[in-house]
Order: C-alpha cells, then sequence, then structure tokens
C-alpha cells in the first residue's frame, strides 16, 4: 500500500511538470508530494503505535 501511494504522487508530479503548466500543474505537483509524505508519515505513525502495543 505504502508503494502504490508513493508511485501515484510519483506520478502526479511528473504528470504535473510534464503535461500541465502553470498554476494548476503546481497545485497537483503539491498533492503528489502531500500524497507521498502524507503515506510515510502514517507508515511511521502506525509503526510507533504497533510497537507501542507491544509492550
Amino acid at each position: 500500500m505504502l508503494a502504490g501511494l508513493i508511485v501515484l504522487g510519483m506520478f502526479a508530479i511528473w504528470y504535473s511538470l510534464v503535461y500541465v503548466r502553470g498554476w494548476e500543474g503546481a497545485a497537483l505537483g503539491m498533492l503528489g508530494f502531500n500524497v507521498i509524505f502524507g503515506a510515510i508519515a502514517g507508515y511511521l505513525i502506525d509503526k510507533a503505535i504497533r510497537r507501542y502495543r507491544k509492550r
């Protein structure tokens, strides 16, 4: 799931750079970054919660 979200975010960034220009491209690129970093943050939070529950 994490890899899929990262690939989706990278695709959004690539698409915004190649095909979409202007403010729409900038917004799409920022959305891609938010998807990538949100997925990573969610993974790290889940890992911390699982570690806490094991104790």
